[in-house]
């Protein structure tokens, strides 16, 4: 039971770390954009 609890967590962290990864490469994404953006 142990082992399996350990994969669950494990499993979690791995979509936190996800899903904050997607929300930083969103906002660089939009930051490049806005600057390319301002250089024209």
């Amino acid at each position: 039971w142990r082992y399996i609890i350990s994969m669950k967590k494990q499993t979690d962290i791995a979509i936190k770390l996800t899903n904050v990864y997607r929300k930083f490469e969103a906002q660089i994404g939009k930051d490049l954009i806005a600057r390319i953006r301002q250089s024209q």
